[in-house]
């Protein structure tokens, strides 16, 4: 072991006091530095690293930090897994070159490290094109001549929710409202404001959250029924606390055609799919036929009443 710590030069200490964190700077600058340089280096390299976090977005690159004591490459072995129910290995590099041998499928093609800068004491995992598959616990194995080393990191993936979209369903008295919001991750909350900010109280409004394809999230918001009118005081809001997103839509609707007795759908002026609209529309008209032909089934029935009593009636 003396051998060992003999060999780290004053150059080598100077390039991974960078990296160390403060307290061991900190420890280093102590009188305790007067100690034989083995026990600094034994304890630099057995010292447990810190848990951290990152976030990625869907479809970008994400960089997972991990720092070492720089030594020889010669037999340096550095290994990085997803940590999993399964040990999926993310990138494997032994004996100065990287091997794809046991590398999961996933992260084929995909993820690598900077190999100029091993003799630096830096393993940064690269991964592109990041997927919410990729999200979970990735650690960082480093064994050299001076020791071991592992760290773990936390991958965050996210994705952005769209804009929300606002239906409109009225009768003459009352205006119905819905909202969607679909693509994005991880599970957020969608609900409706007063356009003032408050918030609408909690029995008027909720979430729920079908599946989606790609693993994001749509998003449906309780349907808010409001007096007909009072709607332009009302938005939909979406929020993504990991993107710090936060997206909203005003209920903004107009009166439609169609006589005032029955059920019309309102046109929506702003975020309003016109595919919905028409359905709505469409759902309507076979309730305006029924009543129409009903009306006039019970005309002919008036006149042929009206007509068999002049009939009957004496000359």
């Amino acid at each position: 072991m003396k051998a060992i710590a003999v060999s780290v030069s004053k150059l080598q200490r100077a390039s991974y006091k960078k990296h160390i964190s403060q307290s061991t700077m900190t420890f280093l600058q102590t009188p305790w530095l007067n100690l034989p340089r083995v026990y600094v280096v034994l304890w630099s390299v057995c010292g447990v690293c810190a848990h951290n976090a990152s976030v990625a977005r869907v479809g970008e690159d994400a960089v997972l930090p991990c720092v070492f004591v720089p030594a020889s490459i010669d037999g340096l072995i550095i290994e990085w897994t997803l940590r999993l129910e399964e040990i999926r290995l993310a990138y494997s590099y032994h004996h100065g070159t990287a091997r794809v041998l046991n590398q999961h499928p996933q992260f084929r093609d995909r993820a690598e490290v900077n190999e100029s800068l091993l003799g630096h004491g830096e393993a940064s995992l690269q991964l592109r094109n990041v997927s919410i598959q990729d999200e979970g616990t990735y650690g960082c194995y480093v064994r050299s001549v001076l020791g071991k080393h592992e760290e773990t990191q936390q991958l965050l993936v996210a994705a952005p929710y769209s804009n929300p979209e606002v239906r409109c369903l009225s009768t003459r008295s009352w205006v119905t409202l819905r909202c969607v919001a679909w693509g994005g991750y991880p599970s957020s909350e969608l609900h409706w404001r007063w356009a003032n900010g408050s918030r609408i109280p909690a029995g008027a409004t909720g979430t729920r959250i079908p599946a989606a394809g790609g693993g994001t999230y749509l998003l449906q918001a309780t349907p808010l029924q409001l007096p007909a009118g009072t709607e332009g005081r009302v938005r939909c809001v979406v929020t993504n606390p990991l993107l710090n997103q936060t997206a909203q839509s005003d209920a903004v609707c107009q009166a439609g055609g169609g006589h005032p007795s029955t059920d019309h759908t309102r046109g929506c002026t702003r975020h309003c799919s016109p595919s919905a609209v028409h359905q709505e529309e469409s759902r309507s008209r076979p309730g305006v036929i029924g009543s129409a032909v009903s009306l006039l089934l019970l005309l002919v029935m008036f006149v042929c009443i009206q007509y068999y009593r002049l009939q009957r009636r004496p000359a």
